[in-house]
Order: structure tokens, then C-alpha cells, then sequence
């Protein structure tokens, strides 16, 4: 019997900690956003769905024969182990990053997972063939404590302790030990009937006939929850900081109220998460309308409880309608399904038919609405009289949720003059009147914006936000040794408004690198900084570090006096751009008097320790130049660091010294590379 539980155990823990680690691999080919993560999710879902579909239909057809032919095939999955992805050059085949996402992990781990998606509900179903007496569902609460464990080991244990290809290996090691499990279990002894009474024994019954309207609510139940799950993901990443342990988190809520409901039916009481549920929806909803004024610590509070009222809610519902054991591998079918419908919806539907991240509105709606409809199915005892006036309770919440987050849409569409999402999330571009300091065009991209442009004519040159003067990128432009000779060649990585491009003058060339295609048509469509500069002015599509790679093969070294990694002026933390592999191309890129500038200003990362390791990497000094807001001037707080080697002019030149400081490099240092980084060290959440 024990051979069962630690199978299910590992199965689940290998299903749900290979997902952060491929993710690991993955970031970098995609400019490192939220939205890698949600399209692994959807692919992990829909894998998912296609071992339960295997488990469900191999049972019903083969019931002889499926122990011998699924063993047979987990031992075909062996040829993808160990588990690495294909090289890069295969992601950029498709010009649509989801399906290259889900094709790069079909590829890697697309066998080895469905094997594993499949053996949980198999293994249970096996359970209740050999102890007819006990109930299975008690295997599925360990698989969740399983899949838990499998995710939050990763961002305290696993990514802080091993390279990526340590990971691999370790991951690729369990699988083997796991395939010689399922091996013993499913040729072991025969079914027979456990005659132990325990208070885990339940009578047998007949096979309860499955209506149509049962199986449809398992769906809804399961996608409301699987799309709130993926919709809050997003929320969190994109509303409040887009770190990986904010990724893990909601999962690891989500598969927490898969334990709660499925270990036992005390745990889910309806009348301790009905007024739960009452303070958790007006808490999300104030907090969506408090955008980024909302503190980090308070906003995780907020979403991560409301994600684990509902999908306990939900999950708790499924458990109500679980049908008997012999009918277990349709029942996990149909929730498996309701997830992969819930991630198509916010994964591929929602992007292309919504401007905004309108699915958390839904989702919500939509969750809150079935957890009420199954609740008052329950009413049917009542009085009359009581009935009404809690169903009338009933909708009249319903309406005033539907207004509400009707509300928070309008207003944040209200003044936008476009909008536009895509892979790499939501732009919005807004008019603010000022009549203090002019008028101007905003661009936004979720609520955090990337830059602004006056429309004045006489101010529409002028730059602004994080790029005054005296920072560190405007005086590597201004002060650097080349600049009176004429022809200085500036490179940029993120074009925002194209900003930076008005320190250009005649002769001289800036360089954007930009990973969203919609950033550029709307720099282009929306603001002139890019048309009006006297500079020659390009911008590059792409992850700026492959394109950089490609360039430097194509071209030769030597080709930038100043290059500027500016993808750091949101919470979005691309690390693949900061490990000590991208900066030696950096340095390649650059001419020897070259400066590599970065603009670290972050309210959550603490980037100045990574920057001081790069720095003592290569050898170079670091001049800090921290600038404050001025309303009058346009600018915002920032903080660019610039590095040089030591014999460079910029160091010593006196208007450089009297606005910026040398950083001592003694102090602390966290040397990310390509196949070891974490943001443990850098994170700082006060």
C-alpha cells in the first residue's frame, strides 16, 4: 500500500517542479515576462488534460491490457531523458511566442510529462482495484501535497543551490527511480478485497447514472478556478512585480485548495467560506481599483486569499458532486479539462479578443457566480420565505460585483487614446491636461508608465522622465570622450517612447533593441522623439542579447561608444540581460572607450549588488548617479549606474564627479550567469 502513496507522491512532485525549471530555460528567449510563465502554464494544463484523457480511455478500453501498455509507453518517454531544451534558434522558427512556447516544451518534456499527468489517476484507480474498501480521492489530496512541494522547493532550495543543468539532471534522476515504481506497482499482486475496518472505509454502492448538467458543472467549477488561477498570475506580475516567486505562489495556493477539499469533506464548510468569500471579492475589488499605490506585501495578502477562497470554493463544490470510484478517471477527465479551458481562455482567447486584462473580471464573475448557484441549490430545504430573501441577497450581489468590476474597466479605458496587448502585455497611451507644466501623451504598459512626451511644440523636444542630464545615461551621452569628435554610436536596450533618442545630434547614430513590436508602432504612431532627432535613428525587433549575438557575428566587434541596458524601468526583471555572459558581449559590442551604462531603479530588486559583481567581473569601475523627481522638469527618480574600464575619461571628468560617485565595489556582490541565478539574494520587499 505504501508503494502507492510514494509514487503518487513523486509523479506529482516531478509534474509540477519541472514546470519552474523549463520556465528557468525558457525566460530568456522571451524577453523574461510574466506572460512565459502563464503560456507554460497553459501548455502544462492542456498536457495535462492528455494523460487524464489516456488514464480515463485506457481503463474503458483496455481494462485487461492497460497496466502492461501504459508501462510500456512510460518506458518510451525515456528517450527524453535527460530533459533539455532544444537550442534557441528553434524559438525564433515561430513569429507567435505562445505556440513556439508550447512547442519547445512538446519537444522537451512533452512525453515524460503526459507519462506523469496520466500515472496519478491511474495509480488511484489501480488503489481501488486492489482495496476496493478505501477510497482513492485521499491519494489525490497527496499528489497536491506532492505537486506543493514540488513548487515551493524551487525558488528556497533548488534554483538558489543548483545550475540549471544540475537541475536537469536531478529531475531526469527522479524520473527513473519513478518509472521502476510504477513498474513494481503494476506488476505486483493482484486485486483483493481489504477486509480492515478503518474510519477510511466506505460501503460500496452501485454506479450512479452521470447526467449532461453534472458534467458541465464539473467543467465550469474547474476552468472558473484554473482561469482565476492564471488571471491573478498575471494580475500579480504585471499590477504589482514581476518576480518568479509571485508566479509560484498563486499555483501553489491553487493546488493547496486542491488538498483542503480533497483530504477530507470537514475541511470545506460552506458557512466558514461563504463569509470568507463575502470579504475577500470587495477586498480584490478595492485593490484592483488601487493599481500600483497599493503596498507590495498587502496586494499578495489581497489576490493570493482571494485566489485560495475561491478555488477552495470551487474545488470544494467538485468534491460535493464526486461521483463514485468506478467513475474516479471521468471525474478527473472532466476537472483536467475545465483547467485547460480556463487556460485557453486567458492564454489565447483573452489576448487577442481583449485590450485589457479583462479575464481577472471575468474569471472572477464567473467563479463567485457558480459558487452562488451551487450554494443555493443546497437552500432547497429552507422556507420559503428565507429562501427568497437569501437568493434575493444572492443577486443583488451578483449585481453590485458586475457593476463594480464594470466600473474598474471603463475607468481604466476611459481616457486611453490607444490601446493595445500582446504577448509581452497591455499599452495603453492617455492625454494629461497640466496646465502648470503643459500637456502631454503618456504611455503606459499595464499600470506602470514607460515614458511621456509634451505636445507643445516648443517643449516637444524636450526629454524627460528617467533620462535628465544629470543621470547617469544622460551624462554618459553628454560627457563622454568621443562626443566632440562628431559620429558617436549609441546603443539602447528598451525604446519606451524613444526618449533617448533626442541626445542625438547630426552625425551620430542611437540604436533601440526592442523585444514588443506594438512599443515601436506606438513610439512611432504616437510620439515624434524618433522622427524628430538629428540623429540616424534604428530600432531592432527582438531580445536585445540575441540580436546582439547575431550582430556581433555578422558585423564584428568594436561597433558602440555607449550602450545603455534600459529594461529596467518597470518591475520586470529580464536576468538573461544581466548575467556575466551578457556583459562580456556587452564589452565586445563596445569600443575601448566604450561605457555600459544600466538604469537599476526598481522598487522590489535591489539590482546594485549584480551590477557591482558584473563590474568586478570585468574589471571595470562604476561611476552611481541617483537623480530626483522634479514635476517642473519632468523627471522622475532614477538611478543608472555606469560602468568603464579604469583608464576611461569619463571617470575623471570634473562634471561627472560633481553629480555622480564612484561605488565602492567592496561591498556586496551577486554574480548572476546564464546557468545560476536567483533573486533571493536581490529581493527586497519593504
Amino acid at each position: 500500500m505504501a508503494l502507492y502513496g510514494i509514487a503518487v507522491f513523486i509523479s506529482a512532485f516531478l509534474l509540477f517542479q519541472v514546470q519552474p525549471i523549463l520556465a528557468k530555460f525558457l525566460l530568456p528567449r522571451y524577453g523574461g515576462g510574466a506572460a512565459v510563465w502563464t503560456s507554460c502554464l497553459l501548455f502544462f494544463q492542456v498536457a495535462l488534460l492528455g494523460g487524464y484523457a489516456w488514464a480515463h480511455f485506457a481503463r474503458r478500453w483496455l481494462p485487461q491490457w492497460h497496466r502492461r501498455v501504459h508501462i510500456a509507453l512510460v518506458a518510451l518517454t525515456l528517450v527524453s531523458i535527460p530533459i533539455l531544451p532544444p537550442p534557441p534558434d528553434l524559438s525564433a522558427a515561430s513569429g507567435d511566442p505562445v505556440s513556439s512556447i508550447v512547442l519547445l516544451l512538446a519537444l522537451t518534456v512533452g512525453l515524460p510529462y503526459l507519462a506523469l499527468a496520466s500515472t496519478g489517476p491511474l495509480l488511484q484507480s489501480w488503489f481501488a482495484d486492489r482495496y476496493p474498501g478505501r477510497s482513492p480521492y485521499r491519494l489525490y489530496a497527496l499528489s497536491n501535497v506532492g505537486s506543493l512541494l514540488g513548487l515551493l522547493t524551487y525558488p528556497v532550495l533548488v534554483e538558489p543551490g543548483f545550475t540549471r543543468d544540475a537541475q536537469v539532471v536531478g529531475w531526469s534522476s527522479l524520473y527513473l527511480v519513478l518509472v521502476g515504481l510504477l513498474t513494481a506497482v503494476a506488476f505486483g499482486k493482484s486485486p483483493v478485497v481489504d477486509t480492515a475496518a478503518t474510519e477510511e472505509s466506505v460501503a460500496p454502492s452501485p454506479i450512479e447514472p452521470l447526467g449532461t448538467k453534472r458534467v458541465i458543472t464539473w467543467l465550469l467549477l474547474a476552468a472558473s478556478a484554473s482561469a482565476l488561477l492564471m488571471a491573478v498570475t498575471n494580475h500579480l506580475s504585471q499590477e504589482v512585480a514581476v518576480v518568479p516567486f509571485l508566479w509560484v505562489l498563486p499555483l501553489a495556493l491553487y493546488l493547496l485548495s486542491f488538498i483542503v477539499t480533497f483530504d477530507s469533506d470537514r475541511w470545506y464548510d460552506r458557512r466558514v467560506f461563504g463569509p470568507l468569500l463575502a470579504i475577500a471579492v470587495p477586498a480584490a475589488v478595492w485593490a484592483m481599483n488601487q493599481g500600483l499605490s497599493i503596498d507590495l506585501r498587502l496586494g499578495v495578502l489581497i489576490w493570493g486569499s482571494l485566489l485560495f477562497v475561491v478555488c477552495t470554493c470551487c474545488h470544494g463544490e467538485l468534491v460535493r458532486q464526486r461521483p463514485a470510484p468506478q467513475r474516479l478517471t471521468l471525474f478527473y477527465l472532466a476537472v483536467a479539462a475545465g483547467g485547460a479551458l480556463g487556460g485557453l481562455f486567458v492564454g489565447v482567447v483573452a489576448p487577442l479578443a481583449f485590450s485589457g486584462y479583462w479575464e481577472l473580471h471575468i474569471a472572477l464573475g464567473l467563479a463567485c457566480a457558480l459558487i452562488v448557484d451551487e450554494w443555493l441549490g443546497g437552500l432547497r430545504r429552507l422556507a420559503p420565505l428565507p429562501r427568497r430573501a437569501m437568493v434575493g441577497a444572492a443577486i443583488c450581489g451578483q449585481l453590485v460585483l458586475g457593476t463594480a468590476l464594470l466600473a474598474n474597466v471603463r475607468e481604466f479605458q476611459g481616457d486611453a487614446l490607444v490601446s493595445s496587448r500582446n504577448f509581452y502585455g497591455v499599452l495603453r497611451v492617455d492625454y494629461q491636461e497640466d496646465p502648470e507644466i503643459g500637456d502631454s501623451l503618456r504611455l503606459f504598459h499595464g499600470q506602470t508608465r514607460h515614458g511621456f512626451q509634451y505636445v507643445n511644440l516648443a517643449k516637444r523636444r524636450q526629454i524627460t522622465s528617467y533620462y535628465a542630464p544629470e543621470s547617469g545615461i544622460g551624462m554618459a551621452i553628454a560627457r563622454h570622450p568621443r562626443r566632440e569628435e562628431g559620429g558617436l554610436r549609441v546603443g539602447v536596450v528598451g525604446l519606451g517612447v524613444g526618449t533617448l533618442a533626442a541626445y542625438g545630434r547630426v552625425g551620430e547614430s542611437v540604436r533601440f533593441w526592442e523585444i514588443d513590436p506594438d512599443v515601436e508602432r506606438i513610439a512611432r504612431s504616437e510620439f515624434t522623439y524618433l522622427e524628430d532627432s538629428p540623429a540616424a535613428v534604428d530600432v531592432v525587433l527582438g531580445d536585445a542579447r540575441l540580436r546582439m549575438a547575431q550582430e556581433l557575428r555578422e558585423q564584428g566587434p568594436s561597433r558602440y561608444d555607449v550602450l545603455a541596458i534600459d529594461a529596467f524601468s518597470s518591475d520586470a526583471i529580464p536576468i538573461h540581460l544581466l548575467t556575466a555572459e551578457a556583459v562580456d558581449l556587452y564589452w565586445k559590442l563596445l569600443d575601448l572607450d566604450g561605457l555600459l551604462v544600466f538604469h537599476i531603479s526598481n522598487r522590489f530588486v535591489e539590482l546594485e549588488p549584480v551590477v557591482r559583481a558584473l563590474a568586478l567581473h570585468t574589471g571595470a569601475q562604476v561611476m552611481r548617479f541617483r537623480t530626483e523627481k522634479s514635476r517642473s522638469r519632468g523627471f522622475d527618480r532614477s538611478t543608472w549606474l555606469v560602468l568603464g574600464r579604469r583608464d576611461n575619461e569619463f571617470l575623471s571628468h570634473p562634471d561627472v564627479e560633481s553629480v555622480g560617485s564612484l561605488l565602492d565595489l567592496s561591498g556586496r556582490a551577486v554574480l548572476w550567469t546564464d546557468d545560476f541565478a536567483s533573486l533571493w539574494p536581490v529581493l527586497d520587499l519593504n
